[in-house]
């Protein structure tokens, strides 16, 4: 009796130890299996910013002005939000503000690269002149009024594919100061006076004489710094190739003690200069939170 039940102990060792092995090499056939697609096996970059998108989708700049002694301050801002909500992901909005306490240089240096405003209540999408706006009184202008934004947007937004797609990564270097990466992929040949520019914006930023907002209001999107150049730094996007081309710019040595961290993101686009306004337009746009990264758009 003592030899059977030594025998069927050990009977079931070995019956446990090949069925275990068998589990563990259905499990790794299975997740070799989803790991295929197509017949081939997928096997991620080590550096995604690295790897060449497979669609360039488009985004679109709005670029708005403000200021707290009007209330379309607050309207224009709620539109935003709204036209934000129509067009998830593809409407990246910096807010410029005037003759307040948020007002900078370079808000007044783009109000008239821009053609010039008496009030600070209409904004430029896309850096691209009006056409077919409301009654034509906007035609071939680049500072539209808001009623014109929505048009102006969806007409972007609708041609879907980029000539390139934008990448970021920010981060602190070995000093602690603020570090962003911009990656710029393209497979066609550029041949227009590039520019990079590059904003900073924050968020939530209280206000203090806000005309006709209410009591919870807070400021979205507000334009802080410039880290390129007024007129962006030039980029060289001229060679083509049909598996695509990634360019690297980095920007360091920002000074995160000026800023509200936990409130600032980060607007990468490029843009096709000219001394004419009016033939200027951006190609793309992207944008990030700060301490975070955006990989291609798919």
């Amino acid at each position: 009796m003592e030899d059977f039940q030594r025998e069927f102990h050990l009977f079931s060792t070995i019956f446990t130890l090949v069925m275990n092995r068998c589990l563990f090499l259905l499990l790794f056939i299975s997740l070799f299996s989803a790991c295929k697609q197509d017949g081939q096996v997928i096997v991620p970059s080590r550096n995604p910013f690295e790897v060449m998108p497979i669609k360039l989708k488009q985004n679109v700049l709005l670029e708005s002005f403000s200021e707290e002694s009007q209330s379309t301050t607050v309207t224009n801002s709620e539109l935003i939000d709204q036209l934000k909500a129509k067009y998830t992901g593809r409407l990246i909005s910096a807010n410029f503000h005037r003759n307040d306490f948020l007002a900078t240089s370079y808000a007044d240096f783009l109000a008239a690269k821009l053609g010039g405003l008496v009030f600070n209540s209409k904004g430029c999408v896309h850096r691209k002149v009006g056409s077919n706006t409301i009654g034509g009184s906007e035609d071939n202008l680049l500072l539209l009024s808001p009623v014109n934004w929505d048009y102006a947007i969806e007409k972007i937004v609708n041609q879907d594919i980029a000539p390139l797609s934008i990448s970021l990564e920010t981060t602190t270097d070995a000093n602690g100061k603020g570090l962003v990466n911009i990656y710029i992929a393209h497979k066609e040949s550029i041949t227009s006076d590039t520019r990079l520019v590059v904003y900073l914006l924050e968020d939530n930023i209280q206000p203090i004489f806000q005309v006709g907002a209410p009591t919870d209001y807070l400021h979205q999107n507000v334009f802080k710094n410039v880290l390129t150049s007024y007129d962006g730094d030039a980029i060289d996007l001229s060679k083509s190739s049909s598996k695509g081309e990634i360019i690297k710019r980095s920007l360091s040595g920002i000074n995160l003690a000026d800023y509200n961290v936990q409130n600032l993101k980060v607007i990468a686009f490029i843009y096709s200069y000219s001394s004419d306004s009016r033939k200027i337009k951006v190609i793309n746009v992207q944008e990030v939170n700060f301490f975070g990264v955006h990989y291609w758009d798919v």
